[in-house]
């Protein structure tokens, strides 16, 4: 009879467990699928930035950013909407590109985040992307100037490559670290 019951206890036991390991089990893939769509970079302007970008590209602009400049304090993201009209006669491929504006600073400053591209865009149709600066702790308060270049074409478009490959007059965003 003793020994009836501690075979129950065994597999009750071994059951438990088992139960516990699926469970921790959907727990960690939970967790990281939290994780992986946290890391994803949304490229959706909210309502009012999409408006704003929306009457400067109705006024004739090609590419307009919203809003130019912005304040956050360190370890912020400063979020901007870039907006793009096409009148290039058809369907085209557009890749964005931020750059930091001077060359010769070495410091720690804002990191871009963006999804490079392709956005395609229809002929005489417009869109508004989502692009931002990272500031992490350590970044000094000061302003910081980034380039923002629009291309036709998938190349590291900086300012040498703007010249050939870019689209609409270059856009500057700012952002003041305090």
């Amino acid at each position: 009879m003793n020994k009836k019951a501690s075979f129950q206890l065994s597999i009750n036991f071994l059951v438990v467990m088992i139960i516990c390991l699926v469970l921790l089990g959907i727990g960690i893939k939970l967790i990281s699928d939290f994780v992986i769509y946290a890391d994803k970079w949304d490229t959706t302007v909210n309502k009012y930035y999409e408006e704003q970008l929306k009457k400067a590209l109705d006024s004739g602009e090609l590419v307009a950013v919203f809003p130019g400049h912005k304040t956050c304090n360190r370890g912020e993201l400063a979020e901007f909407g870039v907006g793009i009209r096409n009148e290039l006669e058809a369907t085209t491929d557009f890749y964005i590109s931020l750059e930091f504006d001077d060359y010769t600073y070495l410091g720690e400053k804002p990191e871009p985040i963006f999804i490079r591209g392709p956005y395609p865009v229809e002929n005489n149709e417009k869109t508004s992307i989502r692009v931002g600066l990272k500031t992490s702790k350590e970044v000094p308060k000061d302003t910081y100037i980034y380039n923002v270049y629009i291309c036709k074409k998938d190349v590291d478009c900086d300012e040498t490559e703007w010249e050939q490959f870019g689209y609409g007059p270059l856009q500057k965003i700012q952002v003041n670290v305090k």
